[in-house]
């Protein structure tokens, strides 16, 4: 099973259209294609739909630009959705008895949601074969703030995470780096260092240079400004690299741990400034209702005077 771990606008897409034309299979149910993406997504609704249940159930969406809650770790989690997951691959490429061969399963969420998506595999029997694609993070970055609207400093966040945990998911199955530009510079090359072997020159013609429609984005965003720093660092490192290695391994859990942490403490922050307010509107409310009922007593004595004719 060939599984692509990669960001939003990163060609993903266009990878797994490569990996079908060299004898790949595709999931059945899969998205049409959109003005973004004229050549389709190469991703299935069912798969998609499994994503956003879980994303659901963590209480983020897909462009959550802090690292997945913890909860995609703890094993009772990862539980309630196997059996829902199992489905979804026996649907999407047929009966579990058929699940053997290069099934490509693609789809971007996947990059946080993997850890359940790898404990299903693992169950069914299945090896998975880890791609992550990356793509320079200012050209996401600007391709995200055309097509979503989206602010450039949560793109870059959308970037940093979605290549952090798929590095910090799939470490233990050595996955392989395809750096987009090189894809689109000699995607023979490319590829055989990503696979371990030739694909069929027929595949090459999915490629498209014409694709990477921010290529001019590089000046775009300050290189030393958080988070365009931090991102614009873990590409330089992931660009020299077929494969994560321990500094890389190192430094996307600092990464992860750091976020978390910082994400731990806004929280509490925001617990005690929340009971300082819930504590200041309940004195507020105390204080109103002292008033009122002052009042409606000096109302009352007023009321009982006798009348002067």
């Amino acid at each position: 099973c060939l599984v692509i771990l990669g960001c939003h606008r990163s060609g993903t897409s266009m990878l797994a259209g490569i990996l079908e034309a060299s004898g790949g299979k595709l999931p059945s149910g899969l998205m049409r294609p959109a003005l973004t993406n004229r050549n389709g997504f190469n991703e299935s609704w069912l798969v998609v739909d499994i994503n956003e249940s879980i994303l659901k159930s963590c209480d983020i969406p897909w462009d959550y630009p802090e690292p997945t809650p913890r909860c995609i770790e703890k094993d009772s989690f990862k539980e309630r959705f196997i059996p829902a997951v199992q489905a979804s691959l026996s649907e999407a490429f047929g009966s579990e008895d058929s699940l053997t061969g290069a099934m490509i399963l693609k789809d971007p969420r996947m990059c946080r949601t993997f850890p359940i998506w790898e404990k299903t595999m693992t169950r069914i029997g299945l090896s998975p074969t880890v791609l992550i694609p990356v793509r320079n993070p200012f050209d996401v970055i600007r391709s995200l703030e055309i097509r979503d609207g989206m602010q450039p400093s949560h793109a870059c966040f959308v970037w940093i995470w979605h290549i952090v945990e798929a590095v910090l998911w799939s470490n233990h199955l050595l996955p392989r780096f395809v750096l987009f530009e090189r894809l689109l510079e000699d995607p023979a090359l490319c590829l055989k260092n990503a696979l371990g072997f030739e694909i069929p020159s027929k595949a090459y013609e999915v490629v498209r240079p014409d694709l990477n429609h921010g290529s001019s984005s590089f000046d775009r965003y300050p290189q030393n400004v958080e988070p365009f720093r931090t991102a614009i660092e873990l590409y330089r490192k992931v660009s020299i690299l077929h494969e994560p290695d321990a500094e890389l391994l190192d430094e996307v859990i600092r990464l992860r741990e750091f976020a978390i942490e910082q994400s731990r403490y806004k929280e509490r922050r925001y617990r005690r400034r929340e009971k300082r307010l819930i504590s200041d509107l309940s004195a507020l409310k105390k204080e109103t209702s002292e008033k009122v009922r002052a009042n409606i007593t000096s109302f009352e004595s007023c009321s009982s005077l006798p009348t002067i004719s």
